[in-house]
């Protein structure tokens, strides 16, 4: 696989559902929106419609083409904040987009032109709160509600209880990273001043309503080791009495949470931009090993600290041979993207162990700015500085399973031509699997798909769908609508109870502009 497949782009008017809101209301008779469609190798296509009141069914909002009916847009009944769209002359067919059901805005720090960036965000377990981190090293907490019962066109601004929102700021500069503990109320905290801390994420309780913005302290501060920013972190296993970090001075450190020292130490090959970290695959599957010891070798090429890494490579540090916790009978995997465009897998327990090295790829070679792992997929998906999206089948790391991305690539020019990958989840942790059905009547299963959820700095966030066989490529299965050229920082998912039985999901976004927009999703 040479070439990444180049995904089609469906973009509608920010603004459409207030419209479609108005419209429906009776607030204004009509009003004309936009909606562009893009295809690589076509002229672009940009389309007016207009927002009008169906003629007999006055509860029903259309949009009508105005010149052409090239790109037909389309409500979905029973489903307000969901659009069909489809683009005839560039064979994009109908695709779903979908507009926030809630927007979190905090007043103090959303203020227009200048807001105060949200760097990293996590929800917790149980969805009853999430947290922000800063540029500036701060970090708040902010209590959720539940999905609006009643359907609106638009989604349901929440500014009002931010007032109780709790905050602390354990970080000099940039938070990298905040992640709840799946377990205990604790939140893990990563920064560019070469730190890590855990906080108190206490859940609100109804003590909190008659309490203003109050400030928290650490429980445990890590700092001395590493010794250039923290780029990623997370929890090793329920019980999490370890955490894991990597850093930009190529250094992936297993960390003690009680005694808040560095337990193990191993060394990649570049500085880590990216990390994840999960359980061994459900069907206790192997993954290819290292080839030979030379994997492990000096690169000629590195000076300063990152030639200093890779020379001690091959000898993992460790001063403890006890395993990680009592409760966990498989060992965690740890996955980490790399500056130089590659990837390493470690084996998280003590000592450290690398257990795969990836290769650079020839063409488009960029560092991998996200990564995510599911392991009840067993798959593993990178993202790039230069919009790259690369899924991976752990039984054949060697091998992409499927490459995309949303924009042309042209070597010859300064700019990549691609929005950066800034974050990547997978929708779910299971494949979907669906039939056909033929025009004889005859059912045939469809090629179990995955579905993530990229997070691109352009601000059109998107879910893809990707064939678990590798036979039918990747289609856009959900547009994410709502956000206006603002980067998407951070990609998180939590799965919640469907109607009749099913199963749904809630995506949330948090986006430059210090808005948390929070997506309803099946």
């Amino acid at each position: 696989m040479n070439e990444p497949e180049i995904l089609p782009i469906v973009n509608i008017q920010p603004s459409l559902p207030t419209v479609v809101y108005d419209v429906s209301e009776g607030l204004v008779p009509e009003e004309e929106v936009w909606i562009s469609c893009y295809r690589a190798g076509h002229d672009s296509v940009h389309a007016r419609l207009q927002a009008m009141l169906d003629q007999k069914n006055r509860s029903l909002v259309r949009l009508v083409p105005k010149r052409t009916a090239d790109v037909q847009a389309y409500l979905r009944p029973g489903e307000p904040r969901t659009y069909d769209v489809s683009c005839q002359s560039l064979k994009i067919p109908s695709t779903k987009v979908i507009v926030p059901s809630q927007e979190y805005v905090d007043r103090e720090l959303s203020i227009p032109n200048r807001p105060h960036q949200i760097t990293a965000f996590d929800v917790s377990p149980d969805s009853t709160q999430f947290a922000c981190g800063h540029l500036n090293g701060s970090v708040y907490f902010y209590p959720t509600t539940n999905h609006p019962e009643h359907h609106r066109y638009h989604p349901q601004p929440l500014s009002a209880l931010f007032h109780l929102r709790k905050y602390c700021t354990p970080h000099l500069s940039s938070v990298s990273l905040v992640q709840f503990f799946p377990d205990h109320p604790l939140l893990l905290t990563a920064g560019a001043d070469f730190s890590l801390s855990i906080l108190p994420a206490d859940p609100f309780t109804e003590d909190d309503n008659n309490h203003s913005a109050r400030e928290i302290k650490p429980k445990h501060v890590f700092s001395g080791a590493h010794t250039r920013p923290v780029t990623g972190a997370g929890v090793v296993g329920k019980a999490g009495t370890h955490v894991v970090s990597g850093s930009l001075d190529s250094t992936v450190r297993l960390w003690d949470v009680n005694e808040a020292k560095v337990v193990s130490t191993a060394y990649a090959r570049s500085g880590v931009l990216s990390l994840a970290v999960g359980g061994w695959p459900k069907d206790d599957i192997k993954i290819a090993p290292l080839l030979d010891d030379t994997a492990m070798g000096v690169d000629n090429n590195k000076t300063g600290d990152d030639a200093a890494a890779t020379t001690e490579a091959s000898n993992t540090t460790s001063t403890t041979e006890a395993p990680l916790t009592a409760k966990d009978d498989k060992p965690h995997l740890t996955f980490c993207g790399l500056q130089n465009g590659t990837f390493e897998v470690f084996d998280t327990r003590s000592p450290l162990t690398t257990i795969y090295r990836s290769t650079a790829r020839k063409t488009h070679t960029s560092g991998l700015t996200a990564i995510t792992y599911g392991r009840h997929l067993h798959q593993l998906v990178t993202g790039s500085a230069t919009g790259i999206v690369t899924v991976y089948d752990l039984r054949a790391l060697d091998k992409p399973l499927a490459c995309f991305r949303r924009h042309a690539f042209s070597p010859t020019t300064t700019s990549s031509g691609g929005a950066g990958i800034e974050s990547l989840e997978f929708l779910s942790d299971e494949f979907v699997l669906e039939v056909e059905i033929q025009p004889s009547g005859e059912a045939i299963d469809k090629p179990p798909v995955s579905r993530v959820v990229v997070g691109p700095a352009d601000g059109l966030p998107y879910v893809a769908n990707v064939d678990a066989r590798g036979e039918t490529g990747v289609v856009v299965d959900e547009e994410l609508a709502g956000v206006d050229c603002d980067p998407v920082r951070v990609v998180k998912t939590r799965e919640m109870g469907g109607k009749m039985g099913g199963m749904a999901w809630d995506v949330w976004l948090a986006c430059g502009d210090a808005v948390v927009r929070r997506y309803a999703t099946v």
